[in-house]
């Protein structure tokens, strides 16, 4: 970043991708991933229901850990957390 032979734009650009990319993947790894949700359809007129549940990584490790599946909230946090 601070070499002379490294030009100004990429000197800082670099470091800004970097961060951003942690942020990316911090902000995947919180949010909900996927929700489940119901639609009732009827001659007239379509009802949306708000989702009746939502996964996300955090979700789905706390659901294993309270069932005592140890090493399986263990393996999706690494691999699908860790990254």
């Amino acid at each position: 970043m601070f070499h002379p032979d490294v030009g100004l734009l990429y000197g800082f650009s670099v470091p800004i991708v970097c961060i951003a990319c942690v942020g990316l993947l911090i902000y995947s790894n919180i949010s909900d991933g996927a929700d489940v949700g119901a639609r009732i359809m009827t001659d007239e007129k379509t009802y949306s229901l708000p989702p009746l549940f939502s996964f996300s990584l955090g979700n789905t490790m706390h659901d294993m850990w309270e069932a005592k599946v140890y090493p399986l909230a263990i393996l999706i946090g690494l691999f699908s957390g860790g990254e």
